[in-house]
């Protein structure tokens, strides 16, 4: 019996121990729960904390990156013009725009030397060349002082002195906003002096050179006679020319009017009294040309082909007047005419590379001239001519850059007659008693002179010289340097 109870209650303890223990096991399974539970939440709290930070990491970076990016640009805008030449490439992060991108416009005012990585075919130290260059006249090269003149509104913005010794030409052109420009050259045997303005929308121009003389005389004699005389001299080159033009969207339009004087004159004029009657002779010579051109051209948008067209209109005067003793007389030269000739030139480059280029283009134009001819009723005679010629000028002009100061240049050019229509009708008499008629026509086709020319440009910062030598090959092309046809061209610039 002691046995039995003693094993009951060895029974009853064990289930104490096992209903405890089962108590404590599921208390410990419901804290092992709850802290799983915070550690989950405290590692998302965590994680989400790294990615903000990481996030305002990368914000904190770019707003650094943006600001340095904002310096270096400011830097950068800030380049003297004088020195962005020598700025370094590696100097340009690589965000920036690439250099080739930056307009022409938007060049330092003295035009340096693009780096050696302009684009292919663009080896080119600048807008602006002297006239040693491109004597041949190639539509497709770069401008010259000669060719800013034509277009007065093209010298906006320049700041520069051009100097020809061997040719008596210079040009300035200066100012702030507008920009005034002024030039020296000859006009046949006279000085010649241009004054110009140039704005963004026009540019306009005066050339003038005089070559004027007037003589006063008066003779008196004894017993009321008195004879005065009044004479003029205009001296050959006695010039007044008037240019405009204006930018129209892709086109250049220039126009211009001129009168020259292109042999002497003389007029006379002779008044003479005695006893209250009075005589007047005059004589008047007419020697000069005056006329009208207006051009359009595709220079400001064209990028492989250029071209320009236009149409001239001279009228060129030789007439001899005199007057006296109630009658007038008035002799015109064989040569007297008008003419209107429309021009069209084109230009394009055949050959490219990093630092050379090749130039084809024509030169054409049709002028028609009618003459003023002899129309003498007291002879009854009558005598009327024309022209009509059909000129082209094929031409080559090359060009290769050396390093970033030099560039050579060569051109040539071809003058051809493509045809020549020369007709002129003559008639004498009135019928009574004879009448005669006589009607002339020549055709001609001619290849006349070649023209050949070869130079340099030495550019260095902000000036630049230029020089050529030419020859026409007349007869012999073999003939060569002979002394007779040699022709020599210095010029250079100073750029601001």
């Amino acid at each position: 019996m002691k046995k039995i109870l003693s094993l009951v209650l060895v029974l009853v303890m064990l289930s104490a121990l096992t209903a405890c223990g089962a108590k404590y096991e599921a208390a410990d399974a419901d804290d092992l729960t709850a802290l799983a539970t915070k550690v989950a939440v405290l590692e998302q709290k965590q994680k989400d904390m790294d990615e903000k930070m990481a996030l305002s990491e990368r914000i904190a970076a770019l707003e650094a990156k943006v600001e340095e990016l904002e310096n270096r640009s400011v830097s950068v805008a800030y380049i003297p013009a004088a020195t962005t030449e020598a700025a370094p490439v590696e100097a340009a992060p690589a965000e920036a725009a690439p250099a080739e991108t930056a307009p022409a416009e938007t060049a330092p005012a003295y035009e340096p030397a693009p780096a050696a990585a302009a684009p292919a075919g663009e080896a080119d130290f600048g807008s602006m060349r002297g006239r040693a260059y491109n004597i041949v006249g190639n539509q497709a090269g770069v401008p010259t002082v000669g060719n800013y003149l034509d277009k007065p509104h093209t010298l906006h913005g320049r700041k520069m002195v051009y100097v020809e010794p061997t040719n008596s030409f210079a040009a300035l052109s200066f100012g702030e906003g507008s920009t005034k420009f002024l030039a020296f050259d000859n006009s046949v045997g006279l000085g010649m002096m241009t004054l110009g303005l140039a704005t963004k929308g026009f540019g306009a121009s005066f050339d003038y050179a005089f070559g004027k003389r007037w003589r006063f005389d008066t003779d008196k004699q004894t017993g009321g006679a008195k004879v005065e005389r009044d004479i003029t001299n205009i001296t050959a080159g006695d010039l007044l020319q008037a240019r405009f033009s204006v930018p129209a969207g892709a086109y250049d339009l220039a126009a211009r009017a001129f009168w020259i004087t292109y042999r002497n004159e003389t007029e006379t004029k002779t008044e003479s009294s005695n006893a209250g009657t009075t005589t007047t002779t005059e004589s008047d010579q007419d020697f000069w040309d005056y006329g009208a051109e207006v051009t359009v051209s595709n220079d400001p948008s064209a990028k492989d082909l250029f071209w320009s067209a236009g149409v001239l209109f001279v009228r060129h005067a030789a007439d001899r007047m005199t007057k006296g003793g109630g009658t007038t007389r008035e002799t015109n030269d064989p040569d007297a005419t008008v003419t209107l000739q429309p021009n069209v030139n084109v230009g394009l480059a055949v050959l490219k590379s990093d630092n050379a280029r090749v130039l084809v283009g024509v030169n054409g134009s049709v002028p028609f001239s009618v003459y003023d001819g002899a129309n003498n009723k007291n002879t009854n005679v009558k005598d009327s001519r024309f022209t009509l010629d059909f000129v082209a000028t094929p031409n080559i002009l090359g060009e290769l850059a050396l390093g970033e100061s030099w560039l050579l240049f060569a051109g040539a050019a071809y003058f051809w007659e493509v045809l020549d229509v020369d007709h002129e009708t003559y008639v004498t008499g009135n019928g009574t008693p004879a009448k005669e008629t006589l009607n002339t026509t020549i055709l001609s086709m001619t290849t006349n002179t070649a023209f050949v020319n070869a130079g340099a440009r030495f550019q260095r910062r902000n000036f630049a010289v230029e020089a050529s030598v030419a020859n026409n090959f007349f007869n012999n092309p073999l003939e060569g340097f002979n002394g007779t046809n040699f022709i020599a061209n210095l010029g250079g610039f100073i750029y601001f």
